[in-house]
């Protein structure tokens, strides 16, 4: 059973303030519920070592604040380096914090990143932007509908339908880490959404020379300019009369 040694209590009748409580739970191991207490109220485990005492404190899914009491340096550098909490303090209290300090923790305690006076940088992003008086429309070769027969099964369609873009001013501003590469040819390949199986863009030599129409949200305002690769076409698919077509890839 778990031992007091000290009774929290309240100080004045009608009022919330109690005087602190200290509970020793050593004799509960590991049964007594993981709860965080916004009090002055104080759970000690009584432990053999000091990497049993650091191993304990961790032993939370909590995690706001933790400090540690030593003249010893280097009992201190190393509880800063294993605590796993959000305020780590050497011979002072764990209350107070300054709001420009970057607590908050990576257990429920904290939302898993820097709080107080930087929460900012991390509930708002930066934006750039690019404006113009009027709408700039693509070239009708640099939006097409490719009929190779790698395409046709990327797509699992008669045909792809992209618009080229300069590898040099791509980039993925987000879900990079989510892409999926297949190389269909030592210089050629797609990129896909490994969640979902979109087929996203086009590779050459490594650099995304193509995006995918179907994958843009909202409506592109482009036009499909030019129809390459149509020797490859499946044989059941119908061009549309009058439209630009190239057997091959098109002329540079």
């Amino acid at each position: 059973t778990a031992r007091p040694c000290k009774y929290l209590r309240v100080l004045e009748e009608g009022k919330a303030f109690v005087s602190p409580g200290i509970v020793d739970v050593t004799m509960l191991a590991d049964s007594v519920p993981d709860e965080e207490h916004f009090g002055p109220f104080l759970k000690v485990w009584r432990v053999k070592n000091f990497d049993d005492a650091i191993a304990r404190a961790n032993a939370t899914k909590f995690g706001l604040s933790a400090g540690i009491l030593t003249d010893d340096k280097t009992k201190w550098e190393k509880f800063l380096t294993l605590s796993r909490a959000g305020i780590v303090n050497w011979n002072r209290q764990t209350t107070g914090a300054s709001g420009a300090a970057p607590f908050g923790g990576i257990g429920e305690s904290g939302n898993h990143r820097p709080s107080a006076y930087y929460a900012a940088d991390y509930c708002a992003y930066p934006v750039a932007s690019m404006e113009g008086d009027a709408l700039l429309k693509m070239a009708d070769d640099q939006v097409g509908s490719c009929h190779c027969s790698r395409c046709r099964k990327v797509f699992s369609a008669q045909a792809s339908a992209y618009a080229l873009v300069h590898s040099d001013e791509f980039e993925w501003t987000s879900g990079a880490e989510l892409l999926t590469t297949y190389m269909s040819h030592p210089e050629y390949g797609f990129q896909f959404c490994s969640r979902c199986g979109s087929t996203l863009c086009g590779l050459y030599d490594g650099n995304v020379h193509g995006v995918t129409l179907g994958c843009v949200n909202g409506d592109p305002d482009v036009e499909i300019g030019m129809h390459i690769f149509v020797g490859s076409k499946a044989r059941w698919e119908k061009l549309p009369d009058g439209v630009t077509i190239f057997e091959e890839g098109p002329p540079n």
